[in-house]
């Protein structure tokens, strides 16, 4: 079984014509009284996405039928982004327990009652900015999966800017492509999912 992920992303025009969000899984269960229980099935946000929206015209179309071949339909996993949604301004950053030198980008989603934080692990390689203390430094190595590496604990005021990209797949392993004249043809859906 192979979980194989490849460090690249769909063109930039397509990701921008795409439809989707972030999605939870939640059951509700009404009682025979009308009174509901609600269970939350996912612990974390997957965000799903269609990107057939985005494919304007023949190039777009060879692109991504190319891209698709590349991962294998579901096999492969890809960087995708969500342009509502792809950078933290001067943001907390996550503590990992039992690693007092290591810190976890996250994103914050602010609420008064209760807000969510989302562990970001495809951050964009050069546009990380860290600060300790409010003083941007560069005494840091990033690891796999969005950590930061200190030399020593950084102590709790730690900050980071960056942009991000999202780990996804296609959730199909075919594509209805329609060619409708030799320089037009359109996918009307190419699901994809976030990978958790």
């Amino acid at each position: 079984m192979a979980n194989d992920f490849d460090n690249v992303r769909l063109p930039e025009d397509i990701e921008r014509g795409t439809t989707g969000g972030p999605s939870f899984k939640t059951t509700v269960i009404t009682m025979a009284s009308g009174k509901e229980q609600r269970n939350q099935e996912w612990e974390v946000v997957r965000g799903t996405y269609d990107i057939g929206y985005g494919i304007q015209d023949r190039d777009d179309l060879e692109k991504v039928y190319a891209f698709f071949h590349a991962r294998r339909g579901r096999l492969r996993g890809f960087r995708f982004r969500d342009w509502l949604d792809f950078s933290v301004t001067a943001g907390p950053v996550g503590t990992i327990p039992g690693q007092p030198n290591q810190r976890q980008l996250v994103r914050q989603y602010a609420d008064v009652e209760v807000p969510y934080i989302r562990i970001i692990t495809k951050p964009v390689i050069g546009t990380l900015k860290v600060y300790k203390n409010f003083v941007i430094t560069d005494d840091y190595t990033l690891l796999d999966d969005g950590v930061i590496q200190f030399p020593t604990d950084p102590g709790g005021n730690v900050l980071a800017t960056f942009d991000f990209d999202i780990p996804v797949r296609f959730d199909i392993d075919s594509l209805k492509v329609q060619l409708t004249t030799y320089r037009a043809g359109s996918i009307p859906s190419i699901q994809i999912i976030e990978l958790i």
